[in-house]
């Protein structure tokens, strides 16, 4: 494991990726090496005994109709590239930047890297 962190006494947490995808090697290693596996912030909090409740308050969902739809749903969590996109979906690219835009406002996706966007 990291030893700075472990000589600052500091918890190291890592978030596993893609069995298969190159870029999750460094955070798998930290995992192997005794890093806390972490899938969802419930096990952040639980590791530094913080207590949380979540409030009822809701905000009333987004319904997302036709091309926007269709859109969101070919967004992969950990990301897909906009040419990727536009190549599945067959629609032009001024309407899947419109859709990518609106998606972004609501706050459905974020923009990982440059052209990649992941849902949030």
């Amino acid at each position: 494991m990291n030893s700075f962190a472990v000589s600052q006494n500091r918890e190291v947490f890592a978030l596993p990726g893609k069995v298969n995808s190159p870029l999750s090697k460094g955070t798998h290693i930290l995992i192997k090496e005794g890093a806390k596996l972490v899938d969802s912030i419930t096990d952040i909090l639980d590791e530094l005994n913080i207590k949380f409740e979540a409030t009822n308050e809701k905000e009333s969902p987004i319904t997302l109709k036709g091309e926007e739809r269709v859109v969101f749903e070919m967004i992969e969590s950990d990301g897909t590239h906009l040419e990727e996109i536009i190549l599945k979906s067959n629609f032009a690219q001024p309407v899947i930047n419109k859709i990518i835009l609106n998606l972004q406002l609501n706050g459905l996706i974020r923009e990982i890297t440059p052209s990649c966007f992941a849902k949030c």
